[in-house]
C-alpha cells in the first residue's frame, strides 16, 4: 500500500513512527510557477500500529523501514485566461531497497483551477 497522495503533494508529510526529511521548493521558469518537493522517509522502530501499515507486519512485510522511502513530485502552473488556470504534476514513490518485490508507483494529474 502506497502512501496517500493527497497526504504529501497537498501539506507537508507527517507520519507516525515515521522520520520524514524534505520539503517543498517553489520557483519560476519562464514566468511559470513550478512546485518541486522531495521527502526521505525512515521508520523509526518496529511498532506500526497506528499507521496504514498496520496488517503488514504479520505477514512478514514489515521490520522497522516503511514500505516506500523516497517520494518526489513536481508541479508546473500556467495561467490561461484571467483567473483560470492549468496545472500538470508528475509524482513517484520509490519503494525501499528492502522491498525487491513492490514496484515503484507514479502518478500523472492534470486538472483546471477556476474560482468562483
Amino acid at each position: 500500500m502506497w502512501i496517500p497522495w493527497e497526504r504529501w503533494l497537498r501539506n507537508p508529510l507527517a507520519m507516525p513512527n515515521v522520520e520524514v526529511i524534505g520539503g517543498q521548493l517553489d520557483f519560476q521558469i519562464g514566468g511559470m510557477p513550478i512546485e518541486a518537493m522531495y521527502y526521505s522517509l525512515d521508520g523509526n522502530g518496529p511498532y506500526w500500529n497506528q499507521t496504514q501499515w498496520a496488517t503488514l507486519g504479520s505477514w512478514g512485510f514489515m521490520d522497522s523501514q516503511p514500505l516506500f522511502d523516497t517520494l518526489w513530485a513536481v508541479r508546473m502552473t500556467k495561467t490561461v485566461a484571467d483567473g483560470v488556470d492549468v496545472n500538470l504534476t508528475y509524482a513517484t514513490q520509490q519503494a525501499a531497497a528492502g522491498e525487491s518485490g513492490l514496484p515503484d508507483v507514479k502518478l500523472i494529474v492534470a486538472g483546471v483551477v477556476v474560482p468562483f
